[in-house]
């Protein structure tokens, strides 16, 4: 299937000072399909090397880094000679984090080799043992975005036409009702390439769906037995099973277990945050960019890696995504501000690591002698195009809160955004964007 991916490491292996590529993203996102895909379209011959299967390979990187011996030991045990059309596969490298460090004195030696590394578990192995600042090259993957989902669907018309359709234009009524039954189906199966794959291969069965899920869900438990101690798993389950349900609201640790120390709970977050299973949104004061600058390391909402997995492990019924997609979308503010900030991800630079930012505001003050709050929150603030702009996620078709106002106006932004349920429409400085046209940001959303 279609990833935009693709086009990042065709424009990689065009370039003249090109270094090691490393690909980064959680499980089943589809790495290693991206890069067979990429070497058997682009290069003569593919060299993988699976160190999760091959671990023996591992130990000639014990005993030296030095990357001509290494072409040397490929070539003679793989029978395949390293050239200038061969792509060079490391996958599963988080199984021996030796190799990473060797993937710089490919850069610094002999540059002119295609190296792609890869594996689901890579931050902890760059935790073990560090990567060359300068010497090796990051892409970050996540899950099929739904402009992604669009094209396996066969929708590449949609596709053009939202890319030049404007913020002042509604679409028709047909298109428009046609996109939203789209996105019930995209919001329902979620982005994981497998997933999408027995959708559309088994005719839209979900049963075919939900069994994949379930493979996969139980795939990232038996990862907690990899990355996580002992003591710690039942942590990192526990916060894996919770998480989901507290999706767009101030994560608190004592919510997940009351009875838990919070020491506990925050460290199996990390864990699952490095792991690419849930991804922070921190809480900005927005004095300035970049973003990063004024977070609030303490104050987050988490969101999950993917809709259609979260659905699975909460046991949802999604029957009313395929039946009735607008009123569905309606009633599930979480599901589709979980969808929009994926979607950010998706869309932004993926060789920088992307963070999300929220913004929000506790106002307590006096009136008739009663201490009262005025409080004001937006689900999500970007840099677009150099300019601070809000976001507000609103599933059904009501007015965008007064939230997004009050921030304009005290920090001074002249427009702001609400993805929503709705048709496109210009609201003055408020533009509303349909739910299924997040994919316009492309290209133009900050790090």
């Amino acid at each position: 299937m279609y990833r935009v991916a693709m086009e990042y490491l065709r424009e990689w292996k065009e370039k003249r000072r090109r270094k090691p590529l490393l690909l980064r993203g959680a499980r089943q996102v589809g790495k290693t399909y991206l890069v067979r895909e990429f070497g058997k379209k682009y290069f003569s011959r593919v060299v993988e090397i699976n160190f999760e299967f091959d671990r023996g390979v591992c130990s000639l990187f014990e005993s030296s880094y030095d990357p001509e011996r290494v072409l040397r030991y490929i070539s003679s045990k793989y029978g395949v000679k390293v050239d200038s059309d061969t792509l060079l596969f490391f996958d599963e490298v988080q199984e021996c984090p030796q190799a990473l460090v060797a993937m710089r004195y490919f850069y610094e030696r002999i540059p002119e080799v295609y190296l792609i590394g890869a594996g689901s578990l890579l931050e902890f192995a760059i935790e073990e043992v560090g990567i060359p600042v300068g010497r090796i090259r990051s892409l970050y993957l996540y899950p099929m975005s739904f402009y992604e989902f669009l094209i396996a669907k066969g929708k590449e018309g949609y596709v053009e036409m939202l890319m030049e359709s404007r913020y002042d234009k509604p679409v028709e009524d047909v298109i428009h009702n046609d996109l939203i039954g789209l996105l019930g189906e995209y919001l329902a199966v979620g982005g994981m390439p497998e997933a999408v794959s027995a959708y559309i291969e088994s005719g839209g069965d979900f049963v075919e769906v939900r069994n994949v899920h379930r493979d996969i869900i139980g795939g990232f438990r038996q990862d907690f037995y990899k990355y996580g101690r002992k003591q710690s798993i039942k942590y990192i389950d526990k916060v894996f099973d919770a998480v989901p349900l507290y999706v767009g609201e101030k994560f608190v640790y004592s919510k997940v277990d009351e009875y838990l120390k919070i020491r506990d709970i925050r460290q199996a977050l990390e864990v699952l945050a490095k792991a690419g299973i849930v991804y922070k949104v921190y809480h900005s004061s927005v004095n300035g960019v970049p973003l990063g600058a004024w977070k609030n390391y303490k104050r987050f909402k988490v969101i999950f890696m993917d809709i259609g997995l979260s659905q699975t492990m909460l046991g949802e019924d999604r029957a009313g995504w395929f039946v009735t997609p607008a009123e569905s979308i309606s009633l599930r503010g979480n599901i589709c501000e979980n969808f929009v900030g994926m979607e950010l991800l998706s869309y932004a630079d993926p060789f920088v690591k992307k963070e999300l930012y929220y913004w929000v505001r506790e106002k307590v003050y006096e009136r008739e002698g009663r201490r009262k709050r005025r409080n004001a929150e937006v689900d999500y603030v970007e840099v677009i195009n150099g300019e601070i702009v809000p976001i507000e996620v609103k599933a059904g078709k009501r007015r965008y809160s007064k939230s997004l106002d009050l921030f304009l106006e005290e920090k001074g932004k002249p427009w702001g955004i609400v993805f929503s349920g709705g048709n496109f429409e210009n609201r003055g400085r408020i533009r509303v964007v349909p739910l299924y046209a997040v994919f316009k940001l492309r290209g133009s959303l900050g790090s």
